[in-house]
């Protein structure tokens, strides 16, 4: 029997991809009987609580000013875009901690080139935003998160997902910097 792996496909889509994997499985040889069901209904999302050792990181993180945000938006630096793209990725699940390997992925670069734009920002905060109270992502260990590994994991407090997400809607869509970088974005 083949491995099966989920996908996830807008409501309106299901049916007919269901249809698409039923016919194509009644054609191999190991196939088991399957019928096509309609999509499952919409349930409201319930917010789930956030675990104690996320929920104590997040509080300790210091939101930016709605002005400091707008400055980091609008730079055209090429370590202020990968922060700018794991920003938004964050953002796009606000409290939810992403370990570095993953948010390098989502952002579409290799896991060293965002270890290199993490040193890089705080550089850059130090030169250009000597206000600021830190980072503008919470960050932990992954032991501190009580996880399985010890990488730094990644996220966003809703405050600051949601001046972000005003900001960068309400900015024109900027070019990419013209320092080369290895993979396009998935957010772009």
């Amino acid at each position: 029997m083949s491995d099966w792996i989920p996908l996830l496909v807008r409501r309106e889509d299901y049916p007919e991809l269901a249809a698409v994997v039923a016919e194509r499985e009644a054609g191999r040889p190991d196939a088991q009987p399957i019928s096509v069901v309609a999509a499952p209904e919409a349930t409201a999302a319930v917010a789930t609580p956030v675990p104690q050792g996320e929920a104590a990181e997040l509080a300790r993180h210091v939101p930016w000013s709605a002005t400091d945000l707008e400055r980091l938006a609008a730079s055209p630096a090429l370590t202020a875009h990968r922060w700018k793209a794991a920003i938004d990725a964050c953002a796009a699940a606000p409290g939810v901690f992403i370990p570095t390997d993953r948010l390098a992925l989502l952002i579409g670069v290799r896991t060293e080139d965002w270890a290199d734009a993490e040193i890089g920002m705080r550089r850059h905060l130090r030169a250009q935003y000597p206000d600021v109270p830190g980072l503008p992502l919470a960050t932990a260990t992954g032991t501190t998160l009580l996880r399985d590994d010890d990488q730094l994991w990644w996220a966003v407090t809703e405050t600051q997902a949601r001046r972000w997400t005003e900001i960068r809607g309400s900015m024109p869509r900027s070019r990419r910097p013209r320092a080369p970088l290895p993979v396009a974005s998935a957010l772009d």
